[in-house]
């Protein structure tokens, strides 16, 4: 804050001081309610809460169903695996690939000109 009212630096802070004093004493005053401000919610868009749906919480039945589901995922592809079925991605990929090394090309030189005008 600052104040150029009065000719003089003393008065213009003895009149920041008094303002200040004001201020805090309007502050502290329980007395008013501010029941007569109006209240602009113009601006203010309320948050949207999600809610969370019943059906995905987990229940004992639930978590048993998915508990099994995994246990017979994880029972097929053992039985795969041992069965020769299981498709290995990096096996696959390793014998599709010819197991070749790229061969060192000479960089292209780049050939310039001079420029006209210059």
């Amino acid at each position: 804050m600052s104040c150029e009212l009065f000719d003089t630096l003393p008065q213009n802070k003895r009149f920041l001081g008094d303002s200040i004093k004001k201020l805090l004493e309007a502050a502290k005053d329980t007395t008013d309610t501010f029941e007569d401000v109006p209240f602009d919610f113009r601006h203010h868009k309320p948050k949207v809460r999600h809610e969370f749906p019943k059906e995905w919480v987990l229940t004992e039945e639930r978590k048993k169903y998915l508990q099994e589901k995994r246990e017979k995922a994880q029972r097929l592809d053992y039985e795969k695996l041992h069965n020769g079925e299981l498709v290995d991605g990096k096996k696959i990929i390793e014998t599709a690939l010819p197991f070749t090394y790229p061969m060192a090309e000479a960089e292209p030189v780049l050939v310039g000109t001079e420029r006209s005008g210059q």
